[in-house]
């Protein structure tokens, strides 16, 4: 987008140079006498030099605007990357929990499963000798 604005910009200046150059040759080569054509010559600068002015201030205006643009929108994409990571980072969070606690509950199971096999093994010498009694 800078690169079209340039080349606008270049177009303009260019236009606007060589409507200058033209109206000084229209104006040194128009059967006047010196005197009025160097008046004439002036109140065609002083002319240009205004709405060269006005041109640049609309111009400057609009690279404000769009300057203010960019950054609003940089801004609200930098928030909106901000708001996904944090929602990314309290999903994996609560994903991590949620193994923790599985994990947890796995071992707890497997805890007690253990304890019931020493148990069984336990009692099963007791058993063997009251049966063999």
């Amino acid at each position: 987008m800078a690169e079209e604005k340039q080349q606008g910009g270049g177009f303009l200046s260019g236009f606007i140079i060589g409507g200058l150059i033209g109206a000084a040759v229209g104006l040194l080569m128009a059967p006047k006498r010196g005197e009025e054509t160097r008046s004439e010559l002036m109140e065609k600068g002083q002319g240009w030099r205004s709405k060269l002015e006005e041109l640049r201030a609309t111009a400057q205006g609009s690279v404000d605007e769009v300057a203010a643009l960019a950054r609003e929108s940089a801004g609200e994409v930098a928030s909106r990357a901000r708001e996904g990571a944090e929602a990314l980072a309290s999903k994996g969070r609560s994903r991590v929990e949620e193994a923790v606690e599985e994990g947890r509950r796995a071992a707890s199971a497997s805890a007690q499963e253990l304890e019931a096999r020493l148990r069984e093994e336990r009692e099963k010498p007791s058993r063997n000798n009251s049966e063999t009694a």
